[in-house]
């Protein structure tokens, strides 16, 4: 188990995601903020108690009396509710497996939309943050102190 496992009070057994049919292709910032998606297909069946996480968090919400927000009962489903706001479905993602382009890439959108702070401008201390009693500006935690800060 990894050192943050060690950590937990409860570990789901996720699959891996060669056991689950959903969005592929590389994370919106690492594939140079393209709006590019691809259906990511199962390779094989989850192993031993693994089970998709979408699937895990449906039967907790289910089981918590909140079904009428987790309808899905496939992996496709679940794929087919993500891409529903990039206009694009699950079947255009078949038909064309090397992934689709679902928008243009917009340069320089903080100046037409500013920043998501009260400011508007990029904040490097964060009156927000002061109110809320949390650090005003970024702070690098050590392993050592995130595990002193835990109760015993």
């Amino acid at each position: 188990m990894t050192e943050t496992g060690q950590l937990a009070d409860y570990v789901l057994p996720a699959c891996t995601f060669l056991e689950e049919t959903g969005i592929g292709g590389f994370p919106y910032g690492i594939s140079y903020a393209q709006p590019y998606i691809m259906l990511r297909k199962k390779v094989v069946e989850p192993l031993y108690e693994s089970k998709p996480i979408w699937l895990i968090w449906t039967e907790l919400g289910r089981k918590m009396g909140y079904a009428e927000h987790f309808p899905w009962n496939t992996d496709e489903e679940v794929a087919e509710h993500f891409f529903s706001t990039s206009g694009v479905t699950v079947q255009q993602l078949k038909e064309h497996p090397e992934g689709v382009y679902f928008g243009k890439k917009e340069y320089r959108q903080f100046e037409k939309e500013g920043f998501p702070t009260e400011s508007g401008k990029a904040e490097l201390y964060s009156a927000r943050m002061e109110k809320l009693g949390f650090p005003v500006s970024p702070d690098t935690w050590s392993r050592s102190r995130a595990l002193s800060q835990i109760p015993k």
